[in-house]
């Protein structure tokens, strides 16, 4: 049997994830290491970026189409949902009921890139269809 406890703190990252999901971008330790943090890369470090490569849209921004994003263009969900799976496997696999939480993260995340796809499309226009065509991948590589 599962200890209560598990599920409680289960529970809790769920509700917070919920209820702070929109401010997750202006909590102060994102905000202060993206602004105070200067990781002093030297300028031969900073020349090996001649390789990223991108698509120069319309509006005069750059959608990468190299590195993790050239490969598939929600990485970083992809990443949030092998986080969240990681936190269920801790519970092991006697219930499901922990596994839960990844199910309906990998739903919300689906969603959410689904409303991504319609946001992009309207910012973008036709440069977001080429940008899919380089990058047709969503989550895996060759897969979806």
């Amino acid at each position: 049997m599962l200890d209560d406890s598990k599920f409680s703190f289960q529970g809790l990252y769920v509700w917070d994830a919920l209820y702070q999901e929109r401010a997750i971008l202006t909590t102060m330790d994102i905000w202060r290491v993206g602004t105070f943090h200067d990781p002093h890369l030297p300028l031969p470090e900073l020349a090996e970026v001649s390789h990223i490569t991108y698509l120069q849209t319309k509006r005069g921004t750059k959608l990468l189409t190299s590195g993790w994003w050239g490969m598939v263009r929600k990485i970083n969900y992809s990443g949030d949902w092998l986080m969240g799976l990681s936190w269920c496997m801790v519970c092991g696999f006697e219930s499901i009921v922990p596994y839960y939480y990844a199910i309906y993260f990998a739903i919300l995340l689906i969603h959410r890139s689904i409303r991504d796809d319609h946001m992009c499309k309207e910012k973008y226009g036709d440069d977001w269809d080429k940008y899919k065509a380089i990058v047709p991948y969503r989550f895996i590589p060759g897969v979806i």
